[in-house]
């Protein structure tokens, strides 16, 4: 059994806290997003979860791309090698309750209950280095170079 561990976290961070109200159905409702390029989100493929790697730091984004598809520093980011990460990333790290790894999250400002559009924004928020659920990732991938 692979042993899972949390990424290298140092310096600030900052999310994006907005609450709404949906004027369809009611529901109050948060997206948190991020505020800057430190963090990166994902979400569980066909799921429900949400974890966050750093982008630096071991065991972060760029990090574990160096380490996973070869990235090196001053490399163009493409559709095709963010793919190959995703891919190559989800045999390194945990998976979510459905069983399924985790993309790269496509932040979506709409009702998580009836998918409406039209809201009201009650509530924004800077919020600086907030508990995230980081996501898991092998150990081996993390402690190695040290």
């Amino acid at each position: 059994m692979v042993k899972l561990c949390e990424p290298k976290i140092s310096g600030a961070y900052w999310v994006n806290r907005i609450t709404y109200k949906c004027k369809k159905c009611g529901n109050v409702f948060e997206i948190i997003f991020e505020n800057g390029n430190e963090l990166v989100k994902f979400e569980e493929i066909n799921g429900n979860e949400v974890r966050w790697l750093p982008t630096y730091d071991k065991g972060g984004y760029l990090d574990l791309m160096t380490k996973l598809i070869g990235y090196s520093s001053g490399d163009e980011i493409t559709m095709a090698k963010t793919k190959a990460f995703i891919q190559e990333l989800n045999k390194h790290c945990e998976h979510g309750k459905t069983g399924n790894g985790f993309d790269l999250s496509t932040t979506k400002f709409e009702c998580p209950s009836c998918k409406s559009k039209d809201k009201e924004t009650l509530k924004e928020d800077v919020l600086t280095n907030p508990k995230l659920p980081w996501l898991q990732i092998s150990c081996d991938l993390i402690m190695e170079d040290q």
